[in-house]
């Protein structure tokens, strides 16, 4: 049975960012060659690269520059994009309540097994691996204990499963495409945007086979003062 919890009533102003849903159909690829889902997933991977995400937010919301929207590359089940909608609205939050923008993360994976598992909304929790655990789950609308039941080695066995409310998924859009496509340089028209505001990249690059070039288009995705968060 699921434990309800005290999540917030999100979204603050803004229900939802205008994404070009048809323009994201014609961008999608089916890939067939990756059919494992990512176990090394985590909310808060790298909390210094996220420290540095929030302080660029702060400045974007503290100048009124209305929304903010992330390309999350590699975003494999969800926690990375999820951790970024997060961080906003602790920085909403904490700067201006009323203010009157919103946040919109594209999240790039190739893996169809990593987005159906987002789509699921019950992120297993771990606590040796997930961070500011805290913070998470006071946005979480639901928690389901494990299972007594579940066979599972001790290692790799969650504490529990979470869920997060609908305002909170629905900030984050999945896109299908490999990451070193040259259409990457367009993934700002799924928000109808010319620019994003920050790019995350984490240990995604090391996987590319021209990563040069792929990270010059991952960076050309930003608009003047765009933040890239890239961890090899």
């Amino acid at each position: 049975m699921s434990e309800n919890t005290t999540g917030r009533d999100i979204p603050l102003n803004k229900p939802s960012i205008d994404v070009d849903t048809e323009f994201i159909f014609r961008l999608t690829h089916p890939s067939e060659a990756e059919i494992n889902v990512f176990s090394g997933d985590s909310f808060y991977r790298y909390p210094e690269e996220f420290n540095r995400l929030e302080d660029h937010m702060r400045r974007h919301i503290e100048g009124g520059n209305g929304d903010y929207f992330v390309l999350c590359v590699g975003a494999s089940t969800g926690k990375e994009p999820l951790s970024v909608v997060l961080s906003w609205e602790e920085m909403v939050r904490t700067i201006n309540p009323q203010y009157d923008g919103t946040v919109g993360v594209l999240a790039v994976e190739r893996n169809l097994e990593a987005i159906a598992a987002f789509q699921q909304n019950n992120f297993p929790v771990f606590g040796s691996r997930d961070n500011q655990l805290e913070r998470v789950m006071r946005y979480v609308s639901a928690r389901t204990p494990l299972s007594e039941g579940i066979q599972s080695p001790a290692f790799i066995k969650p504490e529990a499963f979470v869920s997060f409310p609908e305002g909170i998924i629905k900030r984050i859009t999945y896109l299908q495409i490999d990451a070193e496509s040259p259409q990457v340089s367009e993934l700002h028209k799924v928000f109808r945007a010319d620019s994003f505001n920050a790019a995350i990249c984490h240990t995604t690059s090391r996987y590319f086979s021209n990563e040069v070039t792929s990270m010059q288009r991952i960076r050309g995705t930003l608009g003047n003062g765009g933040f890239l968060s890239h961890v090899r």
